[in-house]
């Protein structure tokens, strides 16, 4: 037991009490709203409205979209934290007291806690998700299955359920228990038909959890998206409008208004700054900024929407350039720098271009930037900057940071023993210089 079950759980909460001391020292990733001690009061309510689910299940639940989620300020903000802080520990207390005498029950207690300590304590994931209640609920309902099954809690043993001297208390009883068994298989069958039927429904899902989600500007986001895309603009910007007032630092949430509003032919000044207000006080969005920056400056050439040109999107851009939240976070400058490179190249401007992307691999210096952005070079015709570009590259290659242990750290290793990258990077130099030379060659 020392071997296999004390050494790991030693090894796993000291990482666990690592990353708290970290979190409350150091703080947490720019992209979360909360502190450490934030996530940790949160928590307690979230582990009471995961119980809720297991216990008190329905058909149809939030689903994936639970970014409307607040964050406890302190124990008594919201009023619900501080009842929730005591009732997490005293199920945890309870169940360790009575370990003894009701074994079932208190192994299923604690192992659900111990289960959601990876994910519901000083880790800085989300605070909410509904699929981290699958593996800690595996015990949960044992104890229940037993008492239906006339096991005794406290000697183990089988109480007969057709025994002929049973008394009419007795018989009344497994009645009773087989009912509620019966109620209960049919119950969870019809609501897991339910809730399969409506996973196979893209539309009505993503419609359903918008409801269930008024306050997720994901949710809203997602559906709106949705209703865009199957022409149905107006709805999207009745969902849309009301939450952007909300929620003002929302850039999905503007980014699905101006979507809508271009296919409308409605795109206004005002719906333009408003996206350059969410860019410029937003938390770090991810990927987001490149997916839809990166599309639309492609197709802002054509004119196919008014207002929405090269300016425009080189306004959001600089907006996001100049937001304090995320000039610390050096995925999110490389970004904006990439896009402030795309949208020079469009200009048919490739030395600024390539300022742009020099800057942009200094802030994150990875292979494949530096490999996407020569090729890009050289497929707008300027192969020169493409090489110029991998030389820069080549310059600050041991600026490069290592990653940390684990899969990154293991994917790294892989790629290194296989000398993809040299490879790759081989292989596009000679690409760009053979441009070069059908160029200059095409030029004699």
């Amino acid at each position: 037991m020392w071997l296999l079950a004390g050494l790991p759980t030693l090894a796993i909460s000291s990482y666990l009490l690592y990353l708290g001391w970290m979190g409350f020292v150091h703080g947490v990733s720019a992209l979360r709203p909360w502190t450490m001690g934030q996530r940790l009061l949160t928590e307690t309510r979230v582990l009471l409205d995961y119980l809720d689910l297991l216990w008190m299940p329905r058909p149809f639940t939030a689903g994936l979209f639970n970014d409307q989620i607040q964050a406890s300020q302190s124990l008594w903000s919201p009023v619900t934290t501080l009842p929730a802080v005591l009732a997490v520990f005293g199920l945890i207390v309870g169940a360790w007291i009575l370990r003894k005498k009701y074994a079932a029950l208190a192994l299923a207690l604690l192992f659900y806690f111990v289960a959601q300590s990876m994910e519901s304590t000083t880790i800085s994931l989300e605070l909410y998700f509904e699929h981290r209640n699958y593996l800690p609920a595996v015990l949960m309902f044992w104890p229940l299955a037993l008492w239906l099954c006339g096991v005794s809690f406290p000697t183990g043993r089988l109480v007969s359920l057709t025994a002929v001297d049973d008394g009419w208390m007795a018989k009344r009883a497994t009645v009773l228990k087989a009912t509620i068994a019966v109620l209960l298989l049919c119950g969870l069958a019809w609501m897991t038909h339910a809730r399969a039927t409506l996973w196979g429904d893209t539309r009505e899902q993503t419609i359903l959890w918008a409801m269930l989600n008024p306050h997720s500007p994901r949710a809203q986001a997602n559906a709106a998206q949705l209703e865009t895309a199957s022409g149905q603009p107006q709805r999207a910007l009745a969902r849309l409008e009301p939450a952007l007032h909300a929620e003002p630092a929302q850039v999905q949430l503007a980014f699905n208004l101006i979507d809508a509003q271009c296919m409308l032919g409605a795109l206004s000044p005002n719906d333009l700054q408003r996206a350059r207000l969410a860019m410029s006080t937003m938390r770090d969005p991810g990927t987001l900024l490149t997916q839809w920056l990166d599309q639309r400056i492609s197709t802002a050439t054509t004119g196919s929407c008014r207002l929405l040109d090269l300016i425009s999107l080189e306004s959001f851009v600089d907006a996001g350039l100049a937001n304090h939240r995320l000039a610390t976070v050096s995925g999110r400058q490389q970004d904006l720098l990439y896009l402030k490179g795309r949208i020079a190249l469009i200009r048919r401007n490739p030395e600024l271009a390539l300022r742009y992307f020099n800057a942009a691999l200094d802030q994150d210096v990875r292979p494949a930037a530096a490999l996407n952005q020569a090729a890009l070079l050289g497929s707008f015709g300027y192969p020169d900057d493409g090489l110029a570009h991998l030389k820069h590259y080549e310059a600050v290659r041991s600026l490069r940071p290592t990653s940390s242990f684990g899969m990154p750290w293991l994917h790294a290793k892989v790629l290194q023993y296989q000398n993809y990258w040299p490879n790759e990077i081989a292989h596009l130099r000679d690409t760009l210089q053979k441009d070069v030379q059908d160029r200059d060659t095409n030029g004699k």
